[in-house]
C-alpha cells in the first residue's frame, strides 16, 4: 500500500515538474519575443501530461487545429449518475443530510453538462423539502408536489419570503428540463439557478440539521 502511494506521489510529482518546465519555457519565449509561444510539441505535451493525470476519466484525446478535445469516459459518467442517485435515494430514506455535501460536490465540478445538473438540484430539492415538511407534520404520499411542500413551509413560517421565491424559481425553472413541457427557459434563466441552487440546497440542509437537534 506504501508503495503504491509512493508511486502515485512520484508520478504526480514528476508532471509537476514537467509542468514547471513548460511555464518557463513559455516565459522564455515571451522575454525573447518569440512568434509562437505555444508550438504544436508544447501542445502535444500537455495533451499527453492532461492525459496522464486524467487518464482514467479520458476516453479519447484529440490534438487537432480545433486544439485538444477530451472525451470523458462512458463508465466514468454512469458510476457518477450511480453515485448521485444513490445519494438522493439515502436522503429521502433517513433525512441524512451529508449526502447533500458530496452530491453538490460531484454536481458542481465542471465537467458535468448544464443539464444534469437541473435535474440533480430538481430531485435533491424535492428530497431536502420533503424531509423538513415530514417532521413539521404535513402528511406525504409518494410523490408530493414541490409546489405543495414550500406552500406548507412559507405557511408554518418555517421559511421567509425570499427563500420561498427562490425555491418556487428554481422549482419552475427546473421542471421544464424533468418534464420536457412548457416552455423552455431562457438563458439568463437557467444561470441564475446555477447560481443560487447550491446556496439554497445548503440551508435546506440546514434546516434539517437544526431541526434534527432541536428534536
Amino acid at each position: 500500500m506504501n508503495k503504491a502511494r509512493q508511486m502515485i506521489v512520484t508520478k504526480q510529482a514528476f508532471i509537476y515538474f514537467v509542468y514547471i518546465i513548460l511555464i518557463f519555457d513559455v516565459m522564455y519565449r515571451i522575454f525573447n519575443h518569440s512568434d509562437a509561444i505555444l508550438d504544436w510539441q508544447l501542445v502535444s505535451i500537455l495533451g499527453l501530461l492532461t492525459f496522464a493525470i486524467l487518464g482514467d476519466r479520458i476516453s479519447e484525446l484529440i490534438i487537432g487545429k480545433e486544439g485538444i478535445t477530451l472525451k470523458q469516459s462512458i463508465d466514468v459518467q454512469v458510476l457518477q449518475i450511480k453515485k448521485d442517485a444513490e445519494d438522493i435515494q439515502s436522503i429521502n430514506e433517513t433525512g441524512n443530510t451529508k449526502y447533500i455535501d458530496e452530491l453538490l460536490e460531484r454536481v458542481n465540478s465542471p465537467d458535468r453538462d448544464v443539464w444534469s445538473k437541473l435535474i440533480i438540484y430538481r430531485l435533491a430539492l424535492r428530497a431536502l423539502t420533503r424531509q423538513i415538511c415530514k417532521v413539521q407534520g404535513m402528511q406525504l404520499g409518494d410523490s408530493p408536489s414541490l409546489t405543495s411542500m414550500i406552500n406548507f413551509m412559507k405557511e408554518k413560517s418555517l421559511i421567509t419570503d425570499q427563500l420561498a421565491y427562490d425555491l418556487n424559481f428554481i422549482r419552475y425553472i427546473t421542471f421544464f428540463f424533468e418534464w420536457g413541457t412548457g416552455h423552455p427557459p431562457t438563458v439568463e434563466e437557467i444561470k441564475r439557478v446555477l447560481d443560487i441552487a447550491p446556496q439554497v440546497l445548503k440551508y435546506l440542509e440546514y434546516m434539517i440539521e437544526r431541526q434534527g437537534s432541536a428534536a
